[in-house]
Formats: C-alpha cells, structure tokens, sequence
C-alpha cells in the first residue's frame, strides 16, 4: 500500500494577471530586490485552491515593480473526506515557493530585456513565511466564495 503525499496537489494553471516595472537611469552590475510579498487564497471548487502571489519591490528600490501571480492547484490525493487545514498548510509550506519560481523567472527574463542585468529576487526563506488565514466565507452573486488575504 502506498502512503499519501503530505501535500498532494498538483498544479494545473499559472497565470500572470499583471506586471509593471519602472527602470532606473543607473544600476549597479548586480542588485537584489528587497520585496514585498503578499498571498491570498480561495477555494472556488474544493478541494481545488487558487492561489494569488502578489509581489512588490520597496518604496525606496531603484527598479519599482509589482507583478501578480495566481495558480490553479487540484487535490490529486486519495481521501475524499479530510480536513480543510491542510489547504492552509500547503498554502503556507508549499504553494509560495512553487509559485515563486516563476514570478523570480519573470523578474529575471524582463530585467534583462529591458537591458539590466537580469534582477535578483531574494529568496522566500529569506523572508517571514506569509500566514494564510483560514477562508472566510463571503457571498458572492448569490454563491459561496471563500477568500482569505495576509497583506505583507
């Protein structure tokens, strides 16, 4: 018998909801961001989450910008009944960082188009983990929508 994942979701969706950045006249060869990171989720189809990255440079930063990120993970586990703590806690432990891949290849691919060095996201372990809160309900044209938000 196979033992379950601890966290079994798979991501089915990335999406790029929006992105802007502003360049400085003059940059150092190489420079890391400081950032701000901000993390909502819903469960528009339980067990299915989404989960919304929203990342922002600091107010005194040479390159300002801000980029979201939203991905679409399913529930691809064996029990059909569980606990919705651990949406929490995939969102927490596991979602930022799958998520944080491409929004730190993004920076990184743009930068570099706009003719910088490609920028330099700090780590996420580098900062305090976000904390999801539990979703709350809220009713949305007449059905249940479920959303938290942790502004950062």
């Amino acid at each position: 018998m196979t033992e379950e994942q601890r966290y079994p979701y798979q991501l089915v969706n990335t999406f790029i909801v929006s992105m802007s950045f502003s360049r400085a006249q003059k940059l150092p060869p190489t420079m890391e961001l400081p950032t701000n990171i901000g993390i909502q989720y819903t469960e528009p189809g339980f067990p299915r989450i989404q989960v919304a990255l929203k990342l922002n440079s600091k107010e005194d930063s040479l390159v300002p910008f801000n980029l979201e990120v939203v991905g679409l993970f399913d529930y691809i586990g064996q029990k059909k009944n569980y606990d919705k703590e651990l949406n929490k806690e995939f969102v927490e432990e596991r979602a930022l960082h799958t998520l944080w891949l491409y929004s730190s290849q993004m920076i990184k691919l743009v930068s570099s188009q706009m003719g910088m060095n490609p920028l330099q996201l700090l780590s996420p372990v580098s900062f305090t983990k976000p904390q999801a809160k539990p979703p709350t309900s809220k009713k949305t044209s007449g059905s249940k929508k479920k959303t938290t938000k942790n502004p950062a």
